[in-house]
């Protein structure tokens, strides 16, 4: 029985982007917002989650594309648009933690902070919740990692009857400096522990709230890295081999590769 709500906070930028990536599939920036957007709803949609609350922090968009967001209808409300002009990364960061303690959510409840660019697949959020709900303690989720050795070079084993083994195999050591993880079995697929992630995470208000100092200091210049002490305390994983792409040229998952997710990216860009 699903005993939280949950609460997805999108930070949106029409803008070009701040590093000037290329998009896949030659899309542009608002043609890769709509397509995020519509897998994030849809995912949403199918994670069986009681009351689930979408808000958008949008920083500067045109009034076309803010009126598009607002045009969607799901468990009979739309989403609520929070509109600004200028944030930038530091500053919608920090609006979306402002919102967050606005909401007085309860500790049970599942909380998503996501960037715009990021596409999903259509079991997303209900791996997200199923894996939080088997481990019950203070977890982060992050539904995909950027380091692509993770899904070409590793060899998922069995574990027998066991939940979870360490990998110290052949990943870590073909990339410098990597630890030890620990890798879970969910109830679909394996979760592999990270030491880093970017601003795109899920965990419930009760872990969130417990590291909530730190999480404050991350908005400052947008420091993941400093949002990444949290997990020596609490781990953080991800799915292998994904269940989200950042949709930045060179950093999708092999999954989000096939030319039929191609096929439905584009069609969600319209």
């Amino acid at each position: 029985m699903i005993d939280g709500e949950l609460c997805v906070i999108l930070r949106t930028c029409e803008g070009k982007s701040m590093r000037g990536a290329a998009r896949p599939y030659g899309l542009d920036k608002t043609q890769v917002i709509k397509a995020c957007f519509r897998s994030l709803r849809d995912s949403m949609l199918l994670g069986h989650f009681p009351r689930p609350h979408l808000h958008i922090i949008d920083d500067g968009s045109s009034d076309e594309l803010r009126k598009w967001l607002e045009g969607f209808h799901d468990y009979d409300k739309r989403p609520i648009l929070h509109c600004f002009e200028n944030l930038g990364g530091n500053g919608s960061f920090a609006e979306a933690l402002k919102l967050i303690e606005a909401l007085k959510l309860r500790d049970e409840d599942y909380v998503y902070l996501c960037e715009d660019d990021y596409f999903y697949s259509s079991d997303c959020f209900w791996q997200m919740r199923d894996f939080l709900d088997l481990y019950s303690g203070h977890v982060f989720l992050s539904p995909y990692h950027q380091h692509l050795w993770l899904t070409r070079t590793m060899q998922v084993r069995q574990a027998g009857t066991e939940r979870g083994y360490d990998i110290c195999s052949d990943v870590a050591e073909a990339v410098k400096g990597v630890p030890t993880r620990q890798a879970l079995m969910g109830s679909h697929c394996w979760w592999m522990q990270l030491y880093y992630t970017t601003l795109t995470f899920m965990a419930r208000m009760g872990t969130l709230r417990k590291h909530w100092p730190t999480i404050l200091e991350t908005a400052v210049d947008s420091n993941d890295g400093h949002l990444s002490t949290c997990y020596q305390i609490d781990s953080c994983y991800t799915p292998i081999p994904g269940l989200a792409s950042h949709f930045q040229e060179g950093c999708e998952t092999p999954y989000f590769t096939d030319h039929l997710v191609e096929r439905r990216v584009k069609d969600m860009a319209q």
